[in-house]
């Protein structure tokens, strides 16, 4: 497995989520364009490296295990329900990246940290998380 297969796993994990709470159809979590949209949008992430991969020094059975470190950036704007919307949804981000060592066998270890929750001057939110991944490097 490359940097960027588990990049797309955690993109995959995160899109795969049902959200406990919707405003309607199109309410889902989906990857930011390359350039973000402003206005921020609800449910609109980002996944980036913030710690380079390299060997992880650890022994798993034959692997060549890598270690790397991205962070996961989702916005809200600003409504009502706003928090809550941010904490039911942080449930299920750590569930579904949790989820990823027992789906893919070349990801043996996964660590998900809260990073830190942004607001700017109208209320709008930037919640992140940092998900450190240990992969095994050989190809499948």
């Amino acid at each position: 497995m490359r940097a960027t297969e588990v990049r797309d796993k955690i993109v995959q994990a995160v899109e795969g989520i049902a959200p406990d709470n919707v405003a309607h159809a199109g309410d889902v979590f989906r990857q930011a364009p390359p350039q973000l949209d402003y206005p921020p949008r609800d449910r609109v992430f980002m996944v980036t490296r913030t710690i380079p991969q390299a060997p992880a020094d650890l022994l798993f059975a034959g692997a060549d295990p890598y270690d790397i470190t991205f962070e996961l950036a989702v916005s809200y704007t600003s409504t009502p329900n706003s928090q809550d919307r941010v904490l039911l949804d942080g449930d299920l981000i750590c569930d579904s990246i949790k989820l990823l060592e027992s789906q893919n066998a070349q990801i043996l270890f996964t660590d998900v940290k809260g990073a830190a929750d942004f607001e700017d001057g109208q209320g709008n939110r930037l919640c992140t998380l940092s998900i450190r991944v240990v992969y095994d490097r050989r190809d499948a």
